[in-house]
């Protein structure tokens, strides 16, 4: 018995021992800055929903009565700017729409100012040779000072970027094109500043650039794109000086910046996640990494697609190599405990059997063993009859997702059918029944869905349900991939939401996850499923 406890007393001072190994550290500045960039990635479709209503409510403009020709390509200029680095497309399509509206106009000069605009667009998104033809399109006859020093920044990027794509030597004609960029603009423009700093550090005067960037960034908002590209470029400064920390606060914080203005073509992302790795910091890294590449497929440019493509198989090789020596450590741990365990059993026993008399003992054991084996024998029958009964209802589920899908298209297509001879009342009226026979049907079939797909979200992120309400909207685009319909698009028409409203859902969903966002909605797949 003695032997019993002491051997007890020194496992638990084993873990004892490591859990006081794991050290308070104080937070970093860097750490501090990481915490609130983590907190501004959970909101982001947040801001997104934000800069996509700006974008509603300049559309409707374009159809408000008394909107002419000047006013309407005004108002695509606006959007221009919304979109330039939201939606690659968007904004193509904006820059467009002003071309046309200045030949119809027959303005040369407001020509010219969208040509420029398409010319940036291409350069910064990859499409070089779409970018050289907008430039050659312009007439420099048709210029102001104004227009020119446009022109000469259009110039320096597509000169600067198509050098780095193309892996070759940056050309001298990018410097020269700065410099007549900055000699013809206000010295306190955000954009003059910004060609200075490129200019002192293609020149290798950090010092010189370092000072030049402090001023924008003390005097710039820090929730602007303005201010995310001198963070961007103070954060390459501090790594060219051998600063890494100071260089990962501040990609830190132009990612902020550009997550809370909804900047979908960012680079600062991408960088930290590819510095991060070399720090051993791999979960994070790995999720800054998957993150930029959703915002660059939202975009949808090539450009960025292409640069984080080259930086995530490394990534994602070291976190998978992570979480392999994670579970190796886990399994350690785990036989030692078993160690420990079966050492505790095997003193029991014996402690029992010194306390006991042998035969009375082995008279026990053997009736023991006999009731044992009895009730093996019933729980093997047990089980046989409900592998058998899992696989009948299984059978029996499929048969009524199968029912419950072609019902559920049925109804969409009787609505469509309907919208013509309705009123939208009316056709609100069938919605909301049709949503709530889905909803009845589908609980029906799986009446713990709504605890079991909460079961899958982190505490704080679980939907609470509203009076009267069966399944929320998210729940019942996730009910629908239970039933095997996953094309958001497909998904969209059933419930009457935009493809983009589908894939912000999902992807909210998927952040909230508990565990792998990728394996969610496996996950949800599986609800209801005996196995």
């Amino acid at each position: 018995m003695k032997t019993r406890y002491a051997l007890f007393s020194a496992l638990m001072l084993v873990c004892m021992t490591a859990l006081s190994c794991k050290e308070t550290q104080p937070k970093t500045k860097l750490d501090e800055t990481l915490e609130i960039l983590d907190h501004a990635l959970e909101h982001a479709n947040e801001y997104v929903n934000v800069r996509s209503l700006e974008i509603s409510s300049l559309q409707n403009m374009l159809n408000s009565r008394g909107v002419n020709l000047q006013k309407e390509f005004e108002i695509y200029g606006e959007l221009f700017d919304l979109c330039s680095a939201f939606n690659f497309d968007q904004a193509k399509d904006a820059a467009s729409k002003q071309m046309e509206i200045a030949k119809a106009l027959h303005d040369p000069y407001l020509l010219n100012r969208s040509l420029l605009n398409l010319s940036m667009l291409n350069t910064k998104s990859g499409f070089f040779l779409e970018a050289a033809r907008s430039m050659e399109a312009i007439d420099s006859t048709m210029m102001d000072n104004a227009l020119r020093a446009e022109w000469y920044n259009v110039c320096q990027r597509f000169e600067s970027d198509y050098s780095e794509y193309s892996k070759n030597s940056p050309s001298p004609k990018i410097n020269a094109f700065r410099q007549k960029y900055i000699s013809m603009t206000d010295t306190l423009s955000s954009m003059n500043g910004q060609i200075r700093v490129q200019l002192a550090i293609s020149e290798g005067d950090y010092q010189k650039a370092s000072r030049i960037n402090e001023y924008f960034i003390e005097k710039l908002d820090h929730n602007t794109h303005e201010f995310a590209i001198h963070a961007y470029w103070q954060a390459t400064i501090c790594k060219h000086l051998g600063q890494i920390e100071d260089a990962l606060c501040w990609w830190a914080e132009s990612a902020i910046a550009d997550i809370r203005g909804a900047v979908k073509d960012n680079a600062s992302l991408c960088s930290l996640a590819n510095e991060l790795i070399l720090t051993d910091q791999v979960e994070r890294a790995f999720r800054y990494i998957s993150f930029s590449m959703d915002d660059a497929l939202f975009f949808n440019a090539k450009l960025r697609q292409n640069q984080i493509a080259s930086a995530l198989p490394v990534i994602e090789k070291r976190y998978y190599t992570a979480q392999a020596e994670k579970r190796h450590s886990r399994n350690i741990a785990f036989f030692v405990l078993s160690l420990f365990a079966i050492l505790l059993a095997v003193i029991s026993v014996i402690s029992v059997h010194y306390y006991r008399k042998a035969k009375k003992s082995a008279m026990e054991i053997e009736e023991k063993n006999k009731q044992i084996m009895d009730y093996c024998k019933s729980i093997e029958d047990a089980e046989r009859s409900l592998l058998e009964a899992n696989h009948a209802l299984s059978e029996a589920n499929a048969a009524k997702e199968e029912y419950l899908g072609l019902f559920l298209s049925m109804c969409s297509g009787y609505i469509d059918k309907l919208k013509k001879f309705i009123s939208r009342d009316e056709k609100e009226a069938e919605l909301r029944n049709f949503y709530k026979t889905f909803d009845t049907a589908f609980l029906e079939l799986y009446p713990n869905f709504v605890s079991e797909f909460n079961a899958l979200l982190r505490e704080e992120e679980r939907i609470t349900l509203k009076d009267g309400e069966l399944l929320s909207t998210e729940m019942r685009i996730f009910a629908l991939i239970k039933l095997g319909i996953t094309q958001s698009s497909h998904i969209a028409s059933l419930l009457r939401y935009s493809v983009n409203t589908i894939y912000n859902y999902r992807a909210k969903i998927k952040n909230a996850a508990l565990d792998d966002r990728e394996q969610f909605e496996d996950k949800i797949k599986k609800i209801g499923s005996k196995s």
